[in-house]
């Protein structure tokens, strides 16, 4: 009886151990200079919505009362044509909702100059900058176009070093936790961040855009600032949670979810002369995702 035991015996034993060696496995999430993805097109979504938000602006004595819905959608198709070059076009820059101050609703339907243009994205001397910028723009369009340039080359200069602040540069294991600056998040292009932490948790992996991805969720709480020129300098606090899809290979989040809360307040110049104190807060739902756009040659 004992020597049949034995070989099943080690068999259990064999097992166990393949099973520890498979828990112990570490992956690399994030390096100085991501691979770049030659040849390939990506179509990258992203999108903030906002339902019902109270907000309210005190003049003097004057408390003006209202809400918002808002959704924004952005979608930009990046063609990788070289090491050094990346061709964005913007397909579609559009904010829709309304906005009800006061008793009167007015209607939200914005849709930026950028629509349709492409800008080429090239590196030189270690830093990538749109060249040529384009000259075919109205002085009203200027603003818009100069904005979506910065954009475009803040992502491309500051992506490895954000991606390791949030990763670091160690290879992780599937179960482990860490905590990092918020300044690492994601997704907060119209947000100085002050202050805040991130806890970040490796929950494991799946395929996705036909790579090996890991699956992240983070917990957040930050403290910032608005940053866009309407409404810049008015303070704001978050706190949220998302999960991130994140490929493997190209060290790029393929997929983020998530829902955070909101509460901003400061003083704004409503018009020249004229500052009010504002006040919002509320839930906001967030998405961004990145899929792969088949080749001619691909079935």
């Amino acid at each position: 009886m004992k020597i049949r035991a034995l070989p099943l015996l080690c068999s259990v034993l064999l097992l166990s151990f393949s099973w520890g060696q498979e828990e112990a496995k570490s992956y690399l999430l994030a390096s100085k200079e991501n691979p770049v993805p030659i040849g390939q097109t990506f179509k990258v979504t992203t999108k903030a919505t906002m339902n019902d938000f109270p907000l309210s602006i005190t003049i003097e004595d004057q408390k003006i009362e209202g809400k918002m819905t808002r959704s924004g959608r952005r979608v930009v198709k990046y063609e990788f044509l070289a090491a050094d070059r990346v061709r964005a076009t913007i397909l579609a820059d559009i904010t829709t909702g309304k906005q009800t101050m006061a008793g009167a609703e007015t209607e939200i339907d914005e849709r930026q100059p950028t629509q349709g243009r492409s800008f080429l994205v090239v590196k030189k001397d270690g830093k990538w900058s749109v060249d040529p910028k384009p000259e075919d723009v109205e002085p009203a369009d200027q603003e818009a176009i100069d904005a979506a340039i910065e954009r475009l080359e803040k992502h491309a200069n500051n992506e490895g070093e954000t991606s390791l602040r949030m990763y670091g540069d160690k290879p992780r294991k599937i179960g482990e936790s860490w905590e990092v600056d918020a300044v690492a998040l994601p997704g907060m292009d119209n947000i100085e961040i002050l202050g805040g932490k991130i806890t970040v948790t490796f929950t494991g992996l799946e395929e996705f855009n036909g790579e090996p991805c890991a699956i992240l969720k983070a917990k957040f709480k930050v403290a910032g600032q608005m940053d866009e020129k309407s409404m810049k300098g008015i303070g704001v606090d978050i706190s949220g949670s998302m999960k991130i899809t994140r490929s493997l290979k190209f060290f790029e989040d393929y997929k983020t979810t998530g829902r955070l809360g909101m509460e901003a307040m400061g003083e704004m110049q409503l018009q020249p002369g004229l500052v009010g104190t504002f006040k919002m807060g509320g839930d906001v739902k967030v998405e961004m995702l990145a899929v792969k756009v088949p080749q001619a040659n691909e079935k």
